[in-house]
Order: C-alpha cells, then structure tokens, then sequence
C-alpha cells in the first residue's frame, strides 16, 4: 500500500478533454458515487458532455492530481464572486492513504496563485463522509455552517 507523504512529488495541472474517461471511471466507481449528493451513475454520453462543456466555463477550473506521474485525484473550483466551492475525490486505489489530504493542499495552494480575487473556498459535504470531512479539516476548513434537507415527496 503506498502513502503519500511526499507532497514533492504531487503535481497538479489542468483538466484536458484527454482526461474525460479518467474522470468519468472514477467518478462513477460505487465507492466514490456512495459519497456524492447525487449517487446515481452517469451515463457516459451525459458526463462527457458535462465535462466537455465544464473546461470552456470561466469560472469552474477542473485539476488533475498526478503523484508520480500518476494521476490520483481530480479537483474542481466552481467561483463565484470572490468564494470558490470545491469539490474532490480520488483515485478508488489512492484512497484512505493520504491522497486526498496532499491533493486538497496543493489545490489550494493553486488557487492561491492562479485566482488572486478569491479569499475563501468552501466545501459541501455529506455527513456520513467522513473521510472527506477528514481531508477537509486537515486542510484548516472549519465547519461554518449546517444545512439541513428535507425530502418532501418521500
């Protein structure tokens, strides 16, 4: 099992359309899908027209993690104003290592040099994802807010 403790050799780049199946594998492997709001697989014509259509919006920034060369873990910033909403997730065989805490780190450090007009970056994460809850507060986030749900068809 590798551990990733050597933030030097974390590098983060931009998404190309060459990272569409990538991002696609990972975000519908059920251990990365049980964590998100919306848990349903994607259909992969949906996705990639969603990808497709997410790298020409100015405001949403799309990275790649590579440990090694390898890719591990896909960031997106969706900004607004001068607060970007982040969300995350790893490789299924980067998982509980350390990945997610030296991906969120470096990611955050390229906000800080590429999106000089943001000040704050926020996080929307489901209770029962604890992992992430955990990465995120490694990072210094602090819980500023609770929203609450109610599903009144059901």
């Amino acid at each position: 099992m590798m551990q990733y403790n050597e933030r030097r050799e974390l590098k983060i780049r931009l998404a190309t359309e060459n990272d569409v199946n990538l991002i696609y594998h990972w975000r519908n492997d059920p251990s990365t899908r049980k964590y998100f709001f919306d848990d349903s697989e994607i259909e992969k014509s949906n996705h990639e027209k969603w990808y497709l259509e997410s790298l020409v919006i100015p405001s949403r920034h799309i990275l790649i993690a590579e440990y090694i060369e390898c890719p591990v873990g896909v960031v997106r910033f969706d900004v607004k104003g001068n607060i970007a909403e982040v969300d995350i997730y790893t490789s299924p065989g980067s998982r509980q290592q350390g990945a997610g805490t030296i991906v969120l780190e470096a990611a955050i450090n390229w906000v800080k040099k590429n999106l000089k007009n943001v000040e704050k970056v926020v996080a929307k994460v489901k209770p029962q994802n604890v992992p992430s809850l955990r990465v995120f507060e490694k990072n210094n986030f602090k819980h500023d807010y609770i929203a609450l749900g109610l599903n009144i068809n059901d």
